[in-house]
């Protein structure tokens, strides 16, 4: 009987042990997946799990109450480029450097797709910006043009790219840029026009903004009228938005991709709706400001199988959060020396709801700023309940204080009033600024220091570059559905070139430089709404000459760019 009884709890130990190796199998977490999409000036307070008036987005609205909401996040800046880049290093402008048309991030700066391919993620590079420089060296996988090619409607590239690479571990970036200037929904998503509304559809000011990217500050007024129209047609575009975050659920489901995928919705920045005069942000109106519509930002984190659904998390946070948030969740290591924190401990009710001080910066005109207007610089820093906003020229600042309690909206200065707190802030900003500075040198200080005549292989062939495409006072007619533009020149393809180029006129006038390797740079292909807006900006300026090199300057062309008319 004690034999029986030895090998009987034999028997059962191995089959014990061999039941709870089968469980752990069977139900052991998957690696998360991470979607990140990220939505051009995307305003919180229009979205009804916001506490918005109008159901503009209801399928986003029961996704975000089925994960976690974060009430006050602020962008670190009122355009683009500067703000997606610290969503991907966790950094503010003054440190990751691009901070003006032009700027790339330095070699060597640790992105969150470099962190996941390090950790045999995918991280697809399916995104039309990166083919600017603002968006050089994120660490993406080389592009594939595919899917620019075949993209009939707003986010087929990423719904394309699921469907052909769901089993893959991956981060795939999306970026939504329809809710931008110009407003012009498409009929079934234009749903909040009245009857008296649609008469100012003719108005002047209501047809610039259906047309316009740029609409430069006080070019032109609008009246109330018009000002009701154009609000009801941002918010016919955020429905589109809904259609297209409904599409994305849809086709997750589909690859079961919704139990082993993180689904992170945010902002590059807000737009202003006529809160303080005008319409737009930083580089649309090529006037900056610090003002909450266009720095508040919505977030929200949706993982049912890892986050707890149905929080609501008023505290402060920023835009360099995200970063560290989404690494931690996944549970991958943190880069270090970030100015952003995990928000995950307050997503588990471990961490304090404090409201952590937030920093912004922007040039006068943002992305479509000339060399003197990057001379003068905003930056603010915002508690819950003050904002300190000042603007530094070549000798001058001039700062602003706002008590955001007692004025939310932000229209009387205190700055002359309550001096303590002003001289507090002040002190704060300054002191992150420097360290920001400290920080942004030492980078720069580590860095390989890639193009100079040093540097020039010694067989190069050095000479006048000839311009071979475009022709000079030539036409670029680009496809019906999707175009590129292909710069060539003769040369060594051994060497780095430049490409300086001079585009537009007035308030349109853009300058600025480009690197290339080799002979030849490709700009695209790139969807139609991406390319629709490039005719406003003819004529097209270009010479090149190697990096460097002043002598070798080719000829200056002009060309113009069509884009055919829609059926």
């Amino acid at each position: 009987m004690r034999r029986f009884n030895k090998w009987s709890m034999v028997i059962i130990s191995v089959l014990l042990i061999g039941s709870a190796a089968l469980f752990y199998y069977k139900h052991r977490r998957p690696p998360l997946n991470v979607i990140l999409l990220t939505v051009d000036t995307f305003r919180p307070d229009h979205l009804g799990c916001y506490g918005y008036k109008r159901d503009t987005t209801p399928f986003l609205d029961t996704i975000a109450q089925k994960g976690v909401i974060f009430k006050s996040v602020i962008s670190s800046c009122p355009w683009t480029s500067p703000g997606m880049m610290s969503i991907f290093t966790g950094l503010y402008p003054s440190v990751h450097g691009v901070q003006a048309r032009g700027n790339s991030l330095l070699p060597g700066t640790t992105t969150i797709f470099e962190v996941f391919k390090r950790h045999g993620f995918r991280a697809p590079n399916i995104s039309y910006l990166t083919n600017i420089p603002n968006f050089g060296n994120l660490g993406l996988d080389p592009k594939e043009p595919i899917y620019f090619k075949e993209a009939s409607e707003p986010g087929e590239e990423l719904l394309r790219w699921l469907d052909e690479h769901h089993r893959s571990r991956f981060i795939v970036w999306y970026h939504y840029r329809f809710l931008h200037l110009p407003f012009n929904p498409k009929d079934q998503y234009n749903i909040y026009l009245t009857e008296r509304m649609k008469r100012f559809l003719k108005s002047r000011g209501v047809k610039i903004v259906q047309k316009e990217t740029v609409i430069p500050h006080g070019s032109i007024s609008f009246t109330p009228e018009e000002r009701e129209t154009i609000i009801a047609l941002y918010d016919g575009q955020l429905r589109g938005l809904d259609h297209f975050i409904k599409k994305l659920y849809e086709r997750m489901t589909r690859w079961k991709l919704h139990r082993n995928t993180l689904l992170v919705i945010t902002a590059d920045h807000g737009e202003e709706l006529f809160e303080h005069g005008f319409i737009g942000h930083a580089s649309t109106a090529i006037h900056a400001t610090m003002y909450d519509e266009v720095l508040k930002i919505p977030l929200v984190f949706y993982a049912p199988s890892r986050l707890t659904g149905g929080l609501i998390l008023k505290g402060q946070v920023r835009q360099v959060d995200i970063m560290p948030t989404i690494l931690d969740i996944v549970g991958l290591p943190m880069p270090t020396s970030i100015h952003g924190v995990s928000l995950l401990p307050r997503m588990k009710g471990k961490g304090e709801e404090r409201s952590l001080p937030a920093i912004s910066e922007s040039i006068s005109a943002g992305y479509q700023s000339t060399p003197e207007q990057e001379m003068t610089v905003l930056s603010s820093i915002r508690t819950e309940d003050w904002k300190l906003v000042c603007t530094q020229g070549s000798e001058v600042e001039v700062c602003e204080l706002f008590n955001l309690r007692k004025d939310p909206d932000e229209t009387t200065d205190l700055f002359h009033v309550e001096r303590e707190m002003a001289s507090q802030l002040k002190k704060k900003l300054h002191a992150s600024t420097i360290q920001m500075q400290t920080k942004r040198l030492a980078m720069l200080a580590r860095e390989k220091v890639q193009f100079n005549q040093d540097d020039i292989p010694r067989d190069a062939k050095l000479e006048k570059p000839v311009i071979l495409s475009p022709k000079d006072q030539g036409v670029i007619r680009l496809s019906k559905e999707s175009g590129q533009l292909v710069v060539s020149w003769t040369g060594d393809k051994k060497l780095t070139y430049v490409i300086q180029y001079d585009v537009g006129k007035d308030f349109r006038n853009l300058k600025g430089s480009i690197p290339a390797q080799g002979t030849r740079k490709v700009f695209g292909p790139l969807p139609r709404e991406a390319w629709e807006p490039l005719p406003y900006w003819n004529p097209y300026r270009i010479r090149i000459s190697p990096y460097g090199l002043e002598e070798y300057w080719s000829d200056w062309i002009e060309f113009s760019i069509e884009v055919p008319a829609k059926h």
